[in-house]
């Protein structure tokens, strides 16, 4: 107990987070990652707590079993993995996450209120699935929600351009500050297929599509989806194709129908000339 108090008591939990030393376009990004690096810590002096356990045993086994880093070792990114684990992996009828445990237990303390709003944004964040609407300069990339329709002006920290039309499968956050911009916080996945309309379809087979994209029916709904769907990659992006609810469209899926797949052959090749 000692060292979480003095973790949430310390002088660092009551500063402003520190980004002047970032381009404008990478302040967000910076900022999420300090608070993700703190929520990590508390997780670690949390660990040995009861109400913790059922999360952290399905943390480990998952961990065990997709062994997150990049392909080719495993599709499951880092960034993906991770903020899966902190803020989508949840147990209990309040659908609490290792983050919202986090946070709450911040909220007691006199945290920094700029730590606590970035904090409470991971919690209530999301994977999403997106239109790609052209790159910018910068590494911005122009963004349209498949679900509400939103656009976002973003920053990619990847540095994968990526083209007008592509289907991204990615988590985006609002911008630290005012000022700054929006910004990507996991590698992106291309979806090679299927198309916008094909997502669209699938997203209307679902009562709340966006409750499902954060707590679907099963924990591991879209670390499967992830892992049997994928194709290849760069060093910059993953591609994944197929839809979670049909398993003979996934590759790596033991159902796989190759025949599926036939339509984005072609695309396939193109995406991964780039």
């Amino acid at each position: 107990m000692a060292p979480l108090m003095a973790f949430l008591r310390g002088p660092e939990s009551r500063l402003g987070l520190k980004t002047a030393a970032y381009r404008m376009s990478e302040r967000s990004h910076r900022a999420y990652v300090q608070v993700m690096e703190e929520i990590s810590q508390l997780v670690y002096l949390l660990r040995s707590f009861d109400e913790l356990r059922p999360l952290l045993e399905s943390l480990k086994a998952a961990e065990e079993e997709y062994v997150p880093g990049y392909p080719p070792i495993s599709p499951l990114t880092q960034s993906f993995f991770h903020t899966w684990a902190y803020f989508d992996l949840c147990h209990g009828p309040e659908r609490e996450t290792l983050g919202s445990i986090c946070l709450h237990l911040a909220q007691e303390f006199e945290i920094h209120p700029e730590r606590l709003r970035l904090m409470q944004a991971l919690c209530e964040s999301r994977m999403g699935l997106f239109q790609h609407q052209g790159p910018e300069a910068d590494q911005l990339i122009g963004l349209r929600d498949l679900i509400s329709g939103e656009f976002s002006l973003c920053h990619s920290p990847s540095g994968y351009p990526g083209q007008q039309g592509q289907i991204w499968y990615a988590r985006l956050l609002p911008a630290a500050k005012p000022e700054w911009k929006d910004v990507l916080l996991t590698t992106p996945y291309v979806i090679i297929g299927p198309d916008q309309q094909g997502w669209q379809d699938y997203l209307g087979r679902h009562v709340d599509p966006a409750d499902h994209m954060k707590f679907p029916s099963s924990p591991r709904y879209w670390t499967e989806y992830v892992f049997e769907g994928y194709v290849n990659h760069l060093s910059q992006a993953v591609f994944l194709a197929g839809l979670p609810d049909r398993t003979e469209t996934r590759p790596n899926s033991p159902h796989y129908d190759s025949a599926t797949f036939k339509p984005y052959e072609a695309l396939a090749r193109k995406y991964l000339r780039e």
